[in-house]
């Protein structure tokens, strides 16, 4: 068989190359070929080349270069080595210095001097302006006489300022003051109600049930206060509605004043705080009566439930708490988990109702039900109270279910059951039938740690195992749960 054209093209390269004369014609014509070539355009210069074309040559290139070098080397692998004595030191020496290890050498340099340069930028920066957190709250030497100027105070006539300042998570929950924004809020209705009908004695509550809200031990307390002692009404019952209720009356009240707000900024009016947004609104011409509530109302009524409080027993479970005028002197209420109106004097003994003081006397917390005496009740009430925190402050440790859920709960440590395995967590919130809880991750028996990102999920109540004391230290990342605690776990779990 006839060999191919590739083939002989193939061996007349060969001839060609054992033939030292006839290679050197052969280069130097293709060196004039490719001048001629180049000369007369059919080969572009690669600056005259576009970017794409200029990419795909300098690959042909690259490619080129990476075939010679392989082929280089392998010849050097295939010829025998030099004799020791006509080996140059400096020449083997630069052989070992290849050129990805100076492609790595160089990666390094660049990348210390480029984060050295970030270094001393920061620094720069924080020495020319040496702005910390006692700067923000005014309390370093150069901070705390300072006053906010401007250069031309005409300029900022009429338009907004921000000022920003620090404020920790505690300082937070200090300023957030719920129960007694709820009842300076209510304050100006129930004056109004007062003035148009004087001869009133009953008024019915209606409202969701969010446990830092309406649900609290504050705000029954300022349920008996505002309205029997500041109102003179007789009878109340505040209504809680269950969980998805969906949307009722205020929330269509709220919709159309937001409503008129968004259309006034749309036209060109600035809102730029409450007093701002009242008067706007005042003039909008709405059918509604709007009062504006100051900060002092607000601090005002948070003294005036500045005593020592107890959550109701079994919080979670109510749905709606009734108070009389008879019973306001004790801060005694009577409580039910279902609402009922069938009696106007509110003291039907329908769904069992219980009674139950918000305010810690003399160290004893009032409880009872409605057939025993409140000699009684005092005297059971102290017992089950010492009973309980003796054996709380002995073990923590006793399990979580519809009788014991009420808002005291939340920020106390708790084991959840997931996928079969233990897990310790804090308890965030909780409902009538399940509980909120930041858990922490497992890496070992007995052994956990604290996520990256907070695992934060609703537990029901069925397995939420106990509440435990809080985990100790093992190292700086990871705790454990106590001993003799995590072997209750492991036997009421089966493990």
């Amino acid at each position: 068989m006839g060999m191919s054209a590739a083939e002989r093209m193939k061996k007349y390269r060969q001839n060609m190359k054992n033939n030292p004369e006839k290679y050197t014609e052969y280069l130097s014509k293709e060196k004039q070929r490719y001048r001629k070539r180049k000369a007369n355009g059919e080969i572009p210069n690669i600056k005259q080349c576009t970017d794409r074309e200029k990419r795909k040559l300098r690959r042909k290139w690259r490619n080129a270069k990476r075939k010679l070098r392989k082929e280089t080397k392998e010849k050097s692998i295939l010829t025998p080595p030099p004799s020791p004595h006509s080996v140059d030191e400096s020449q083997s020496d630069s052989r070992k210095r290849g050129r990805l290890r100076v492609k790595r050498d160089r990666a390094k340099a660049y990348k210390k001097i480029s984060k050295l340069e970030k270094a001393l930028d920061r620094k720069t920066k924080d020495a020319e302006n040496p702005v910390t957190k006692e700067c923000m709250y005014r309390e370093c030497k150069m901070c705390e006489g300072k006053q906010i100027e401007f250069e031309n105070e005409d300029d900022i006539k009429g338009k907004q300022v921000w000022v920003y300042t620090w404020k920790n998570k505690h300082e937070e929950r200090e300023s957030v003051k719920p129960n007694a924004a709820i009842w300076a809020h209510l304050t100006p209705i129930l004056s109004q109600l007062k003035e148009k009908s004087p001869d009133l004695d009953t008024i019915h509550f209606l409202s969701d049930g969010p446990t830092t809200q309406y649900r609290s031990r504050k705000n029954f307390f300022l349920m008996t206060e505002v309205v029997h002692n500041t109102y003179g009404f007789e009878k109340l019952t505040w209504n809680f509605t269950e969980a998805g209720h969906g949307k009722g009356a205020p929330d269509g009240v709220g919709g159309l004043i937001k409503r008129t707000a968004d259309k006034l900024v749309s036209h060109g009016n600035d809102i730029s705080d409450a007093n701002e947004f009242y008067h706007a609104m005042k003039n909008a011409g709405l059918a509604l009566d709007l009062h504006m509530i100051a900060d002092d109302s607000i601090f005002a009524m948070d003294k005036t439930s500045s005593v020592s409080l107890k959550p109701l027993p079994g919080t979670m479970t109510i749905h709606q708490v009734v108070s009389h005028r008879s019973m306001s002197s004790s801060n005694v209420l009577r409580t039910r988990q279902l609402s009922c109106f069938c009696s106007k004097s509110l003291d039907c003994p329908c769904f069992n109702p219980k009674q139950a003081a918000v305010v810690q006397q003399d160290g004893v917390f009032l409880t009872e039900k409605a057939t025993k005496s409140s000699s009684e009740t005092t005297l059971e009430g102290s017992t089950k109270s010492t009973q309980s925190e003796r054996d709380h402050s002995n073990t923590q440790l006793y399990p979580l279910s519809h009788g014991n859920a009420d808002v005291d709960l939340v920020g106390k440590w708790c084991v959840v059951v997931y996928d079969k395995m233990p897990y310790p967590g804090v308890i965030q919130d909780v409902d009538h039938d399940s509980a909120e809880v930041k858990v922490m991750h497992k890496i070992g028996t007995n052994r956990f740690f604290w996520p990256m990102l907070e695992d934060v999920i609703w537990y029901n109540y069925e397995h939420v195992v106990m509440l435990i004391p809080e985990p100790e230290p093992v190292t700086k990342r990871h705790v454990q749960i106590n001993a003799e605690v995590w072997l209750k776990i492991t036997e009421a779990l089966e493990m």
